[in-house]
């Protein structure tokens, strides 16, 4: 009688061929405990199979090659399983018969990947990463079915055998180990390695942890794949924008809460929250959601509130872990890694901004990626991002679409972004007005409002009101004088504008006083009572604000034959008009006023909205950098995220209010939020 386990004509001890003594074998013996005669002796025995299997197989005899491939195949858990011992034995003797493995030998290959190996011993992984090394050194046709057999291993496995003796962490590890050492061996074998990373990209319906093991470990392999880095974050932040998209589709019908989500229980758990799965314990927050609609339209089948709750609090979940790692995985490199890598990781972040964020209308969290590793270091990296958003809308050859979603980032990001600096704010602020007073300039002073032919400047003086709405304190200089006036003339007339406004003329006059920094404007009226300005200390009761001088033509540009105020976005325009008042800047109520029995090509009089289609009013109430609502992620943006604040909550500000409270304009300003477009990208 044999062991199962142990080919025919492999003579080993009678008593070791016995079931019983066998058994106390797969207990007593281990690779660890094994005598050096006795593994010797397994060795040399075993290696005679394989030599003769082998040569048998090539005369044409596969009997003793297809028992090999069965050994090895054999389930673990089956009772006739090949011991761990014996089965490192096999691993290890085919070590050293690698060269004889060539294409014929297919199927055993295939056995031998299919072992489970991460989860046994350091010995026995040592000697299957040995094996691996010699096959694809002999045979480069074996390097495709290795690589992608080592990243299945980089998946989330919801049960773990009972012979496994190690953590779900260190199994990633010894398969990226193992990735590591077949790089080093054959670094041609990175493109393959990127192939299997994006094959194995796991569907949006499984669970945060499928998820987030899928990121975490694509991750890791940047680390010691650095030539890859820009392919596998470009697979990333688009893996995680597919399920964003997916998650603001099935919120279009179901308002619903942020729950509480705790990334490490995902990851870590065996247990799934895939969507095809139950989750009682959710049973009560959708009892309460469900609530809020009537049994008419659950009867009427209009929505299946449960089902539809269920799925946004897993896809939830899985875009929640994913941001997390990814967060993560930038701090450390902002600690970790040398000036070169990080700039070269900035570059990668800004080639996918341009290629898959710009152009996204309904992205409400990917865009967070830049704005977070932007305040890793804001002196090289946020002034260059802004940079960037302004060349895009200054490129007079850059698709339209290109420059007012540029428009719209720069407005919501320096709204947004608690990291930047006054003087920084100042200068965008700066930079932006000074393109409008040039547009204007240069155009001909015929020209009429028309949202089709003047949608990038409409969008720019969109975002300089919206800057102005969320960061007007850091738009107020400190210092009564500005260091670039010191060589000029206490008081300079700046320049002096014939301005037409709804077909009458008003003549303009801003100046400058030195000693203060502060622009006044001077304007005469128009028949119809209109007077735009900066607002005198006089008129604002004593009180008077050192505005930058990138705000000193503002007037200018609100009273110009383009009406910004008429076509950018109402709830922009009504909140800019109450801050610039209450804040004593400028007093544009009038042009308001007048703007309701006005009517301009592509905009409806009443309410704004485009009679035709138009990328300006497709992007008008997108806000990019909206307060950021993941759980877990949002701790990495919280503590760089400018909130905003009512006027009566600044220490410094004046005494005095309008009627209508700081509440109403602070839910204003929540009203500018994003309303996505109901196409998730712009036209091209």
């Amino acid at each position: 009688m044999t062991s199962p386990n142990i080919p025919s004509d492999l003579t080993m001890p009678k008593n070791d061929l016995l079931p019983t003594t066998a058994a106390a074998i797969e207990q007593e013996e281990t690779i660890e405990n094994v005598t050096k005669e006795k593994l010797g002796y397994m060795k040399l025995m075993m290696k005679s199979f394989i030599q003769g299997a082998l040569r048998e197989k090539d005369q044409g005899n596969l009997t003793r090659y297809n028992e090999l491939i069965s050994i090895l195949s054999i389930d673990p858990s089956n009772p006739e399983a090949p011991s761990a011992l014996k089965l490192y034995v096999w691993i290890s003797v085919l070590s050293q018969s690698v060269s004889q493995l060539d294409k014929s030998c297919s199927g055993l290959i295939e056995a031998i990947l299919k072992v489970d190996w991460a989860v046994r011993t350091r010995t026995f992984v040592d000697a299957y990463i040995d094996l691996l090394e010699n096959i694809v050194s002999a045979h480069a046709v074996y390097v495709v079915p290795v690589i992608n057999t080592l990243v299945s291993g980089l998946r989330f496995r919801y049960n773990l055998p009972p012979y496994n003796c190690v953590s779900r962490t260190v199994i990633y590890e010894r398969n990226h180990e193992a990735i590591r050492s077949i790089l080093q061996l054959i670094p041609t074998s990175a493109n393959s390695l990127f192939v299997s990373i994006v094959r194995q990209t796991p569907h949006h319906r499984l669970s945060s942890a499928d998820q987030a093991a899928f990121v975490k470990n694509a991750l890791e392999i940047v680390e010691y794949a650095p030539v890859l880095r820009r392919q596998i974050l470009s697979i990333l932040i688009d893996h995680i924008a597919h399920i964003q998209i997916e998650l603001d589709e099935l919120e279009e019908d179901v308002d619903f809460e942020t729950y509480n989500m705790d990334f490490d229980d995902d990851y870590q758990s065996d247990n799934s929250d895939n969507e095809d799965e139950e989750d009682d314990e959710e049973d009560d927050d959708d009892d309460d959601i469900e609530s809020m609609y009537s049994d008419d339209d659950q009867e009427n089948g209009n929505v299946d509130l449960k089902e539809q709750m269920k799925k946004i609090k897993s896809m939830v979940r899985k875009l929640d872990a994913m941001m997390v790692l990814v967060f993560r995985y930038f701090a450390k490199c902002a600690v970790q890694q040398p000036a070169h890598v990080k700039n070269e990781l900035y570059t990668t972040l800004i080639d996918i901004f341009d290629r898959m964020i710009l152009k996204t209308l309904k992205s409400r969290y990917t865009q967070f990626l830049i704005f977070y590793f932007c305040s890793l270091d804001v002196n090289a990296y946020s002034d260059s991002f802004v940079e960037h958003l302004i060349k895009n809308i200054m490129d007079p050859l850059r698709p339209g679409v290109t420059r007012i979603s540029a428009a719209a980032y720069i407005s919501s990001y320096v709204a947004r972004a608690k990291f930047l600096e006054p003087l920084a704010i100042q200068r965008i602020i700066g930079t932006l007005c000074a393109w409008c007073e040039e547009y204007v300039a240069t155009h001909d002073k015929n020209l009429q409002a028309d949202v089709m032919k003047h949608d990038v400047f409409y969008a720019v003086m969109q975002a300089i009101m919206y800057i102005f709405c969320f960061r007007w304190r850091d738009l107020v200089l400190e210092d009564a004088l500005d260091v670039s006036l010191e060589q000029e003339q206490e008081e300079i007339d700046v320049e002096k504008n014939n301005i037409n406004i709804f077909g009458q003329s008003i003549t303009t006059t801003t100046t400058i006083n030195t000693n203060t920094n502060t622009a006044t404007t001077n304007s005469t009226s128009s028949p119809s009572g209109l007077n735009v300005h900066i607002m005198s200390a006089a008129e604002s009761g004593g009180v008077v604000r050192n505005w930058c001088r990138g705000l000193r033509n503002m007037p200018y540009l609100v009273m110009s034959r383009l009406n910004p105020l008429k076509v950018c976005s109402p709830a922009v325009v009504k909140q800019f008009a109450k801050l610039a008042h209450d804040t004593h800047f400028m007093y544009v109520y009038p042009i308001l006023e007048k703007n309701k029995d006005l009517l301009i090509t592509g905009v409806n009089a009443d309410n704004g909205s485009s009679g035709g289609k138009n990328i300006l009013q497709t992007v008008q109430t997108f806000f990019p950098f909206d307060p950021y609502k993941l759980e877990s992620s949002k701790n990495f943006i919280n503590n760089i995220y400018f909130e905003w604040i009512a006027e009566d909550d600044d220490e410094d500000s004046d005494e005095e209010s309008e009627d209508e409270s700081d509440g109403e304009m602070s839910a204003g300003l929540m009203a500018m939020s994003i309303s996505p477009s109901p196409i998730h990208y712009m036209p091209q």
